[in-house]
């Protein structure tokens, strides 16, 4: 038997207005077994975040491509 499983965690592909991800939460309500969806309000932190991530694996990159050479 495998494990159980008590929650899920969604991550959406951008980031959207309030009326857009009402619906989202609307329609992942409807699904079979959610009891509560809680969103996550992005901050001015999460930018900055991003753009971090997003140049430490461009510079990962650029390395391996330079490797290649």
């Amino acid at each position: 038997m495998g494990d159980s499983i008590r929650g899920l965690t969604v991550i959406l592909d951008s980031d959207y207005n309030q009326e857009t991800t009402d619906r989202i939460i609307n329609a992942i309500m409807m699904c079979k077994g959610v009891r509560m969806v809680t969103p996550k309000i992005n901050k001015g932190n999460d930018f900055i975040n991003r753009q971090t991530i997003k140049n430490e694996l461009e510079n990962k990159l650029w390395k391996v491509l330079q490797e290649v050479k």
